[in-house]
């Protein structure tokens, strides 16, 4: 026998089943409009890029045809910049390497060490560690040469960085151990985080736990007198993961 109960709890499941069905189709259209909305998103950015290159080239072009070398040399730098944040990164490599060669042509040391950093940053980006790391090799000489021993410290850093993702601990130990003295050089406390970080890291994968948690604990000392919060907790949070605090 049916009861009123049975027949409230039919349309009840019913009400809900039409509720999930409309819910489902909601969701499904809006799943649709996202992905048609990246679609044309990535093709803009494609658009983007190309534009970007192309207008590198005319630019160089013009500025060549001037004679001008340095303005020259600066716009491909700076096209390779734009393309790097555009997440064109094959173009920024193309047009950070065609930069270096300008900047070494002109004897620019600095521009040229920022250019191989910038250069670095981008092949690091692709996944391609072994140039990467070839090109921060060059860079913190040139920093020394123009007295820069903070930039110095920070390329020696990023250079540790590198060597470690390569499996190169001692290499990245002996990096890691002179941008400390070009941090310390240059009284640059977020230099002494950053390299006495990477210290930490290469020490502690080499096995020589008690000199990493002493590095360690001066990455984060020197963070903290950067009154940088977010330096901070993100060293910490790096010393973490690697069970180094």
């Amino acid at each position: 026998m049916t009861t009123r109960r049975n027949l409230c709890a039919a349309g009840s499941t019913d009400t809900d089943a039409a509720r999930l069905e409309h819910l489902w189709r909601q969701l499904t259209e809006t799943a649709n409009h996202t992905a048609y909305a990246a679609l044309e998103i990535r093709e803009r950015l494609r658009h983007l890029r190309d534009h970007l290159e192309r207008a590198a080239s005319l630019s160089l072009a013009a500025w060549q045809g001037l004679g001008s070398a340095e303005h020259a040399a600066a716009t491909l730098s700076h096209f390779a910049e734009l393309c790097h944040h555009a997440g064109h990164l094959l173009g920024a490599v193309r047009l950070y390497a065609k930069a270096v060669t300008a900047y070494e042509e002109l004897e620019r040391p600095k521009d040229l060490a920022r250019t191989l950093v910038n250069l670095s940053a981008a092949y690091t980006a692709l996944g391609e560690h072994v140039p990467a790391v070839e090109a921060l090799k060059r860079a913190p000489g040139l920093f020394v040469g123009e007295g820069d021993r903070s930039a110095e410290s920070q390329a020696r850093a990023l250079l540790a960085h590198g060597l470690l993702t390569l499996g190169r601990e001692p290499e990245a130990i002996d990096a890691a151990t002179r941008a400390e003295e070009a941090a310390a050089a240059a009284d640059d406390d977020a230099g002494r985080a950053s390299a006495a970080l990477a210290l930490a890291l290469a020490l502690g994968r080499s096995g020589r736990r008690g000199h990493a948690e002493r590095a360690a604990q001066r990455a984060l000392q020197a963070a903290r007198r950067t009154r940088r919060p977010d330096l901070y907790h993100s060293i910490r949070n790096r010393l973490r993961s690697e069970d180094l605090v």
